[in-house]
């Protein structure tokens, strides 16, 4: 009995650093892209801190791509990426089908849906007119008075029109308050789908989940990702604003 409770143990101990050297072996040998991305969910009480990940290429608009297909919720896709003048990787192409050349990524879809694109111009204060690229933007028309928050990215963070009787004021490390009056609104249609990479989970030292759920109201974050040939994909790093945590 005691020689076959032995003999578990070693097997568990085999297959443990067994898995650890597979992952090694991953990383070492994978493609190393860079991903911008907003993270959610600060913590998961039962596995210690951690950040949860949207990534930009977790949402896709397909009439940008050019892609025509119909995609089922829970089918398998490709999404083919291109390194930009910033560093880091941006969607160029989406399929059912594996790419035959490039750099791609394997994912799941969750959601295909009709989605609105935002071009604000404005007028600053100076008289200058200014072009904002909001989320989302309702209840507002031509001559309201707004005021936008805007991170160091030119992010729309926030924005509510502006009142003597109900001043509102713009929170957030390094947030710009920009007030200006909207000169047009134009909204663009566009059919979307969500996709999972299965890697949206960055457990990080206890505390630091904190941190880095609110540095996406005014920092840059990039999460490094190894590649492997099938298009799936590993955390090796998450850099907010060039410091890697």
């Amino acid at each position: 009995m005691r020689i076959k409770f032995i003999f578990i143990i070693l097997l568990q101990t085999l297959l443990l650093f067994g898995m650890i050297g597979m992952r090694e072996v991953w990383i070492s040998n994978g493609t190393k892209v860079k991903l911008k991305c907003i993270p959610v969910d600060p913590r998961d009480i039962f596995r210690g801190d951690y950040a949860r990940l949207n990534y930009e290429i977790s949402s896709l608009d397909l009439d940008s791509l050019n892609c025509k297909e119909d995609f089922k919720r829970k089918q398998k896709i490709f999404v083919t990426l291109k390194q930009n003048e910033k560093g880091y990787y941006d969607a160029v192409s989406v399929s059912s089908k594996k790419p035959e050349q490039g750099i791609f990524m394997t994912g799941e879809t969750s959601d295909t849906m009709t989605q609105s694109r935002w071009d604000v111009k404005v007028k600053d204060e100076k008289g200058e007119v200014k072009s904002l690229k909001p989320n989302w933007f309702y209840g507002i028309k031509n001559g309201d008075s707004i005021i936008f928050c805007i991170d160091k990215q030119d992010n729309v963070i926030n924005y509510f029109k502006a009142s003597t009787e109900y001043p509102q004021k713009c929170y957030g490390e390094e947030v710009i308050t920009f007030s200006s009056v909207v000169e047009e609104i134009i909204e663009t249609k566009y059919k979307s789908v969500n996709v999972e990479y299965g890697v949206e989970s960055y457990f990080v030292e206890e505390g630091k989940g904190r941190i880095i759920e609110a540095a996406p109201r005014s920092k840059e974050i990039l999460v490094e990702i190894s590649l492997n040939k099938k298009g799936k994909g590993l955390i090796t790093a998450l850099y907010i604003d060039g410091k890697r945590f």
